[in-house]
């Protein structure tokens, strides 16, 4: 619970308590939890784990009057009230996202990018529809005292829609809107770590642009650009700046559909993903030459691609055609929607595959392998005990009940996050910077849940 939080709490039980002779001390009890709850509410607004607590301080005058065993029984059933907010508060917390390792801090801005030579393949009843993104950038920053941005400034629509996923109310997700980023918008670039490698991060099929940003923090720390985008109508939910909304496309991969027509889906679904990579490198000259932050702070001769899911079968998809690429990482990348004939040529950049224990086997694997085995070395594959496809995102850490809500497997959030986030940064260190790290030698073994192979 927040601070202000926790101190009503404190307040509602003392003053439940207070025997009724200290009937002067009760009063100021009451008025000074009024007083932290319309704080509580004007720095934060309410919500709904804490209405029952609402309800108590309401009642507490009513409950106060009683006396004897009417007067405990009333307190009694209060306190039950109290608990059942206390519970919900548990289960739901206000998440705290990871403090980025590095030593810078970190800044992020947001630009709204439109393809006029693509139609938007999703949006068949509207003519003349160019494809449209919203791209995220994180990048290392002056220190400034300004606050940190939310962790999404989209919660208003993204929960109701994660809600969908995942099978509850979308409000049970609107407390999300209170998690706060470590990245401080439209910060000044910190010169000192320019020019810096450029990483893309491609989320997977219903995922969105920060659904992994606490691994964009921490590279952004270490002094990469990291470039994310919501892949419309691929990704959960799109807001564009003029307030349209795009929601999920089902039928771009049509759950149900025979195997061949499904697959069919997926192959395009991977093509637009891998476009949309080919669009934004495309803007680096631009955004070097003209954007307010980031003009002249691009190494545009380091790049790095990071995928997960759908996104880790399109940037897998770039990397073997697209010469701009330089190392990849993929998490589950999902590779057998692309030809195998494509797989079969294998890479020729250093590449990382990290997997969750439920996609070692299954119809991706066999893929997988045939990429791997193919790919000149340095290749890496890495299978991580206890995890599940959902633990390379920050999904797991919505709820100390993920694992029941289905969006964790039995390895600790925290573990998880943190050996993703050493891995991805020891590959792009590594080839990027030419700063080898012991955890690709194979012979540092910090995480004894990961399986570590290379090639």
């Amino acid at each position: 619970m927040r601070p202000i939080e926790t101190v009503i709490v404190i307040l509602v039980i003392v003053a439940l308590a207070l025997p009724k002779h200290f009937h002067a001390w009760w009063r100021w009890l009451w008025g000074a939890t009024l007083l932290a709850l319309a704080l509580h509410l004007w720095q934060e607004g309410w919500r709904w784990q804490l209405v029952p607590l609402y309800l108590v301080i309401l009642a507490i005058p009513l409950a106060i009057r009683f006396s004897g065993k009417a007067r405990a029984a009333a307190t009694a059933f209060l306190l039950l009230f109290v608990t059942s907010s206390l519970l919900a508060a548990w289960a739901f917390p206000i998440p705290t996202m990871p403090t980025p390792s590095g030593p810078y801090a970190v800044g992020t801005t947001t630009l709204h990018l439109v393809d006029p030579s693509r139609e938007e393949r999703y949006t068949p009843d509207i003519p003349d529809d160019p494809r449209e993104l919203m791209v995220q950038i994180w990048y290392p920053a002056e220190a400034t005292a300004q606050p940190p941005a939310p962790w999404n400034p989209d919660m208003d629509i993204l929960a109701p829609e994660l809600g969908k996923w995942t099978g509850l109310p979308g409000w049970m997700y609107s407390h999300l809107r209170l998690v706060q980023s470590h990245a401080v918008a439209d910060a000044p670039f910190a010169k000192e770590a320019s020019p810096a490698p450029i990483l893309f991060y491609v989320h997977g099929w219903g995922g969105f642009r920060t659904i992994h940003a606490n691994l964009m923090e921490t590279l952004a720390s270490h002094g990469y650009i990291v470039i994310a985008a919501d892949h419309t109508y691929g990704a959960m939910v799109t807001r564009f700046p003029d307030g349209r909304v795009a929601l999920n496309y089902p039928d771009a991969l049509p759950e149900g559909a025979p195997r061949d027509q499904y697959l069919a889906a997926a192959r395009i679904l991977v093509g637009v993903f891998a476009d949309d990579v080919r669009f934004m490198l495309n803007q680096l000259d631009t955004f070097n030459q003209t954007h307010p932050i980031l003009k002249d702070h691009l190494d545009t001769n380091r790049i790095g691609l990071i995928g997960h899911s759908t996104g880790g079968g399109a940037v897998v998809e770039v990397c073997l055609s697209d010469e701009r690429c330089d190392a990849l990482v993929g998490y589950d990348a999902w590779v057998e929607p692309l030809p195998r004939d494509m797989l079969a040529e294998g890479l020729h950049v250093p590449s990382m595959f990290m997997r969750s224990e439920p996609w070692v086997a299954g119809k991706n694997a066999p893929n997988l392998a045939l990429l791997y085995n193919a790919s000149q070395p340095p290749t890496y594959m890495l299978t991580i005990k206890g995890a599940h496809h959902r633990d390379f995102t920050m999904l797991p850490l919505l709820s100390p009940i993920a694992d029941d809500l289905g969006l964790r497997g039995p390895i600790p959030a925290e573990e998880m996050l943190e050996l993703t986030d050493a891995y991805t940064l020891a590959m792009f260190d590594t080839y990027l910077r030419n700063t080898p790290s012991p955890l690709l030698s194979g012979e540092a073994h910090p995480y004894p849940d990961v399986l570590f192979e290379q090639r």
